[in-house]
């Protein structure tokens, strides 16, 4: 799972320079597990499991749920830490506590 920032958009307004187009994913990539967990702790909430793929896939249907929500994909954006791009807020904890709680 990919959470780009939404605080590195303030940041993207001002981009470094570029050859080719670059990806938006976070430098940290997670699982759903560990972000649903993380949310949980940011939140001071017990998040106990993850939605069950039945609950999620009874209205929504086997195809669109395969294809959208549960796949999976690992995206590192290589070429801006290559360019020195430096995230605002690198790890996962750190954009949700400033997205939740500010």
């Amino acid at each position: 799972m990919n959470y780009p920032a939404a605080a590195d958009d303030e940041a993207a307004a001002d981009p470094p320079p570029a050859a080719a187009p670059a990806d938006d994913a976070a430098a940290d990539p997670t699982t759903n597990t560990a972000f649903t967990r993380t949310l949980g702790n940011v939140m001071s909430r017990p998040m106990l499991f993850s939605i069950p793929q039945i609950i999620i896939k009874l209205p929504l249907g086997d195809k669109l749920v395969n294809a959208a929500i549960l796949s999976s994909t690992h995206v590192l954006p290589q070429r801006l830490i290559k360019m020195g791009y430096k995230f605002r807020f690198p790890y996962l904890e750190s954009v949700l506590r400033h997205t939740i709680l500010n």
